[in-house]
């Protein structure tokens, strides 16, 4: 007992010490070099924006970095039975190797649900390259990516006293609010793999219909009936989380809708935040099925409804309005025993 309470008070001592001034601000770019659209269902739609978080002490050293981009982290596969940050962490490992001064960058990752890594033109030469093509490709993200970044950081503007704020719901999972027009009454509790897997791209290619939905359903035992949303804001940053992996199309929609709605100037979104609820669609996107539209969970309306209420935890907490409504106050925790 005496040995945890001296470590937990060592570790106090230890962040009161490392607590420093620091001003922070942030930059949107767009950086198309280092993602492609993957999903051949829908039309092409990508959106390159890329976000950034400057945080700088109060000489002007750099003290951290955020990067906010839409990019799977799949240069790897299962195959390759292999632990790595893959793109993503490449895209941290390649900024921070090439600062003039040390500091600590972390990728949070956005609509990345149809965004495939892609490797930038120029950044590979097979003199000399004695890593295995995957790794090679990983380290040209990353140095596509310090070249996108570094020249654009001194001339981010930043404060030291920017107004921030916070607010989390736990926000309710209602079927009959996420599917309205009935197509997913079946499974109320939640159903996957509800329609085909495999590509329905081409002439030939035509929406699935409900009736046509083969879906595995969720057993009550497991289901979900809530979520959590978090909006934050500093500055005229504003900052909106989803749990789980939005296409672009759900990501770019919540974007502009929060800053519509709260007047924040720009609007980060953050996807596989606070949960895992699988790929978030529009239902048109949906019903055209392919490896995203069967990889749902909650049917062809769940992306939508998933930014309406984002919107309201946005505007609550940027204008203090009523949520609209009424958020799970008590959660109800899945049991985890088998059998």
């Amino acid at each position: 007992m005496l040995v945890g309470v001296v470590a937990a008070r060592a570790a106090v001592l230890a962040a009161d010490a490392a607590v420093v001034e620091a001003r922070i601000g942030h930059d949107l770019l767009q950086v198309p070099e280092l993602h492609s659209d993957r999903r051949c269902e829908n039309e092409d739609f990508q959106d390159d924006t890329m976000g950034l978080i400057k945080v700088v002490r109060e000489d002007g050293s750099l003290l951290a970095l955020v990067v906010n981009y839409a990019m799977h982290a799949t240069v790897l596969n299962t195959d390759d039975w292999t632990l790595s940050r893959d793109a993503t962490g490449a895209v941290e490992s390649g900024i921070e190797s090439r600062l003039s001064q040390p500091a600590p960058v972390l990728y949070f990752q956005s609509w990345a649900g149809d965004m495939s890594p892609r490797t930038p033109e120029g950044y590979i030469s097979e003199e000399g390259v004695a890593l295995r093509d995957d790794f090679t490709r990983m380290d040209a993200i990353g140095a596509g990516a310090a070249d996108a970044v570094i020249p654009r950081l001194d001339a981010i503007e930043v404060s030291s006293n920017p107004l921030l704020g916070a607010k989390t719901v736990a926000v309710p999972l209602v079927p009959e609010e996420i599917n309205p027009d009935g197509s997913f009454d079946m499974y109320r509790f939640g159903g996957i793999y509800c329609v085909d897997p495999d590509d329905n791209c081409g002439p030939d290619a035509r929406p699935f219909t409900p009736a046509e939905l083969a879906c595995v359903p969720i057993d009550e035992t497991w289901s979900v009936d809530y979520t959590f949303l978090t909006a934050a804001r500093i500055g005229s940053l504003g900052l909106v989380t989803l749990p789980g992996e939005p296409l672009t199309s759900i990501g770019v929609a919540l974007r502009d809708q929060v800053a519509e709605a709260t007047g924040w100037n720009d609007v980060l979104v953050l996807g596989y935040a606070q949960g895992y609820l699988a790929y978030l669609l529009h239902p048109d996107d949906f019903w055209m099925g392919g490896y995203e539209a069967a990889s749902t969970l909650m049917g062809p309306g769940f992306g939508v409804y998933l930014i309406d209420k984002g919107v309201a935890v946005a505007r609550h907490l940027a204008l203090d309005t009523e949520l609209g409504f009424e958020p799970v106050t008590e959660p109800r925790v899945p049991s985890l025993q088998y059998g």
